[in-house]
Formats: C-alpha cells, sequence, structure tokens
C-alpha cells in the first residue's frame, strides 16, 4: 500500500516530497503504526522541518517506547529545532534503551561540548569510540549474510559481533 511505496521512495530513490505525500494519509490510518509515524519523521528532518518531525516523533515514541533508534532520531529533530535539553533527555534514552550503539554517544559528546560539560563529553566520546568498530563490523557480517544466504534448513547462527553488540551480550555477561 502506501506505506510501502512511501517507503520504496524515500530509501529506495530518495524522493523526499513524494514519500512524505503517501506517508502522511498512512499514517492516520495506521494509527497504531510507530514505524510509519518513524519513516515520517525522517522524512520531515530530510525537509528540514524539525517540529513537525519533532511531533510525529514523539507520537511514534507512545506507540513503541522501546525503540532506540526512535529516540535517536527524535534527538536529531530536537537538535535541528535548537532544543538542547530535550534532545539530550531524548539521546539519553537511546543510550540507556541500546547502550551498544555509538550514535546516540556521539550526540551527547556534541551536545556535552556545546554545553562546556568537557568530561560528560569526553566519556561519551570514549564510548562511543568503543562502540563504533563493534558497529561498523556487524554491518559488514550483516552484508555478507545478504549476499550470501545460509543453505537451506541450516539457520545462521549470531555471529561473535552481534554477541558483543545487542542484549545478548548483556545476558551472557550475567550468567
Amino acid at each position: 500500500g502506501r506505506c510501502h511505496r512511501g517507503l520504496v521512495r524515500y530509501s529506495g530513490l530518495g524522493a523526499v516530497v513524494e514519500a512524505g505525500v503517501l506517508l502522511r494519509p498512512a499514517a492516520a490510518q495506521h494509527a497504531p503504526r510507530a514505524v510509519v509515524r518513524d519513516l515520517l519523521g525522517a522524512i520531515y528532518l530530510g525537509l528540514t522541518r524539525p517540529g513537525r518531525a519533532i511531533d510525529v516523533l514523539l507520537e511514534a515514541a507512545e506507540l513503541q517506547p522501546d525503540a532506540w533508534q526512535l529516540h535517536q532520531r527524535l534527538g536529531l529533530a530536537y537538535t535541528r529545532g535548537e532544543r538542547e535539553a530535550e534532545a539530550e533527555a531524548a539521546f539519553i534514552e537511546a543510550a540507556r534503551l541500546a547502550p551498544y550503539r555509538p550514535q546516540p554517544h556521539l550526540n551527547l559528546a556534541r551536545i556535552y561540548t556545546r554545553g562546556g560539560r568537557l568530561e560528560a563529553a569526553r566519556r561519551q566520546r570514549l564510548l562511543f569510540e568503543r562502540w563504533a568498530p563493534v558497529e561498523d563490523r556487524a554491518v559488514r557480517y550483516e552484508r555478507q549474510i545478504r549476499q550470501s544466504p545460509a543453505p537451506p534448513g541450516r539457520p545462521r547462527l549470531p555471529c561473535p559481533v552481534h554477541v558483543q553488540q545487542g542484549p545478548l551480550a548483556s545476558a551472557l555477561a550475567r550468567s
């Protein structure tokens, strides 16, 4: 439907305006779907309309409060809207939900640097530097998986990078 066509136009073709035209009605039609609002928020960010992005991303975060990417994107929208305190809170929430993702840490470091909180910025930069190579390896591994699917009947196990990066690492550390 419209949601799929909007996604293709946005991510596949880079047609931000056209994707927004398709996704606005899809967001109304699929009210309980956070993914539509998240994509619409990304589109509004691409159109440099941070106020509209904030509105739809807040709706998405209410529908799916445990999605770190929503809080990350919300932090970016707040930053572009020059609302540093709200941006900081959104990035903190993204980092709390996914401490192994580098992006929230980098954005917190930038906010702390601008605010003169240099020690806090240094700590966040260290976390970014720790997790960025892990994220890069995970992305490369996922690309390899897509390019060479597993033989039939043989599921793929998570690679050590995924174990190191995600919630599974926390579970293993506690056991």
